[in-house]
């Protein structure tokens, strides 16, 4: 058995193994991306870092995307598509890579299609991380980040510790503006909204895979490293 799955292993590293990560906020899909990049050698290219990160940058654009971000609202398409194109388009990601949170809308799904065209490239596999809002909402109200290092913590018991410490390197762990309860209700009630064509798009391709994201992370991962074999073996997911 070890054998068979490193041969499946260098099978995926001699070819481009790219894969979407849908979700719900809060549904878990960056550290599920995270488990994925380090067991497949494939770069995980998340949509929410990189608006953040241009929502830090000293720019009218910038500002837009913040005001957007904190409000939960959807960012302007062209912003989005720019970024990643352009992500897409890096070295890094020239064997694969776990796309996560992107597309989100009809739109989206036919300027992805045309991107990946363009790119020579097709989706291997979709992972649809299904969560019900109410754990969504739950899991979001303890979740910080810390201000150093942007290691992602839950915290217990929720804001009264907010001053804890980050572990990692001793960074104040924050709430992230687009974390506060009342946003996470728009970005959950926006998200419901507009996913629906994208799913049921990949779902007639054949490519979809759902999960139950209530479970463990390690149960989770289970799951989804599950319907990646079956994808390998016989093409089905």
């Amino acid at each position: 058995m070890a054998e068979i799955h490193r041969q499946r292993l260098v099978g995926i590293r001699k070819h481009r193994f790219d894969i979407v990560l849908l979700g719900p906020p809060g549904a878990g899909k960056g550290t599920q991306a995270d488990l994925l990049s380090a067991k497949y050698g494939i770069t995980h290219v998340n949509t929410g870092e990189l608006l953040r990160a241009l929502a830090e940058e000293p720019t009218q654009v910038g500002e837009a995307v913040r005001h957007f971000l904190e409000n939960g609202l959807m960012v302007p398409e062209g912003v989005v598509t720019r970024i990643i194109e352009e992500r897409l388009s890096s070295p890094d990601c020239e064997r694969g890579f776990i796309l996560d949170g992107y597309p989100r809308t009809a739109s989206q799904m036919v300027t992805f299609d045309h991107l990946l065209q363009e790119l020579g490239r097709e989706v291997f596999a979709v992972i649809y991380i299904e969560v019900p809002d109410s754990v969504c909402l739950a899991r979001l109200s303890t979740r910080r980040v810390c201000s150093g290092c942007s290691a992602v913590k839950t915290i217990p018991g929720g804001s009264h510790q907010s001053r804890a410490a980050c572990e990692r390197c001793g960074g104040r762990l924050i709430r992230r503006p687009d974390d506060r309860p009342e946003v996470v209700v728009r970005r959950l009630a926006l998200f419901s909204r507009e996913i629906a064509p994208v799913i049921a798009k990949f779902e007639r391709e054949g490519l979809l895979a759902r999960v139950d994201g209530r479970n463990r992370v390690n149960d989770v991962f289970e799951q989804i490293t599950r319907a990646i074999k079956r994808k390998l073996t016989n093409g089905k997911s």
